[in-house]
């Protein structure tokens, strides 16, 4: 009986067993309210959308009225994010992946459609995991150069500040490979990185911020995404800032 009425006030109750997940949600929601103020950031660039839990999130979470363009190759995921985009006349998706060349590559679809990736799994995968991050299928998947669509993308919306979101199972470097003669004109960045390699191939989380420095950015800030049975952070998200 008490929900409706504390919720009136903007508290939401939660089960105990939600408690953490919520609170880092939350301090992630804030930081990148902050971030998105501080930088003037207009549009969110939603590499490796899925079916749109970032554009939900963004929305729900942190109250970002701006532009959000969502990229994401596979089918059923982006028949849901198409559905999301529709009903927000300021969100747009498209269906296909970016990454540093453009073309059509071999992506491994995945028993869990969210561990599907361009890399195949590795041996390091956490037991726990595997069983989700085996391939099931293959998928011919389109791959564009975020360059190479910027300019007609921003006469198309009208963005001067945009922030690059990047979830893209190990793939991440590639993204920023195809994004690099116009990375400059992006003030900060988020990536999915993996502190234990769960692909073969995939840079390691301190060469993806080496990276990402070289790039010009500085980080701002660690999320946990998840952790295995010995309690070892897994795969973690990175916020990183361009002075200025």
């Amino acid at each position: 009986m008490l929900e409706p009425p504390l919720r009136a006030l903007g508290v939401e109750l939660l089960p105990l067993w939600q408690v953490s997940s919520h609170a880092h949600e939350y301090v992630h929601a804030e930081l990148l309210r902050e971030l998105f103020a501080a930088k003037a950031i207009d549009c969110v660039f939603d590499v490796g959308a899925f079916n749109g839990h970032f554009g939900r999130f963004l929305r729900e979470k942190t109250g970002f009225k701006g532009t959000i363009l969502s990229f994401e190759p596979l089918p059923g995921p982006f028949a849901v994010l198409e559905d999301w985009s529709r009903r927000d006349g300021n969100w747009h998706a498209f269906p296909f992946a970016l990454g540093s060349q453009a073309g059509e590559f071999a992506m491994n679809v995945m028993n869990k459609l969210w561990f599907s990736s361009f890399l195949a799994p590795s041996s390091s995968t956490p037991d726990e995991m595997v069983d989700r991050n085996t391939p099931v299928a293959t998928l011919h998947a389109r791959v564009e150069r975020l360059a190479d669509h910027y300019d007609r993308l921003q006469e198309a919306y009208g963005f001067t500040r945009p922030f690059l979101k990047m979830d893209t199972q190990g793939f991440d470097l590639e993204v920023l490979a195809g994004a690099w003669p116009k990375i400059a004109a992006f003030p900060a960045l988020q990536s999915e990185l993996s502190v234990v390699p769960i692909y073969v191939g995939m840079p390691t989380w301190r060469s993806a911020i080496d990276r990402y420095g070289e790039a010009g950015f500085e980080l701002a800030a660690f999320f946990p995404v998840s952790r295995d049975r010995q309690l070892r952070a897994v795969e973690i998200d990175v916020v990183m800032v361009r002075n200025g």
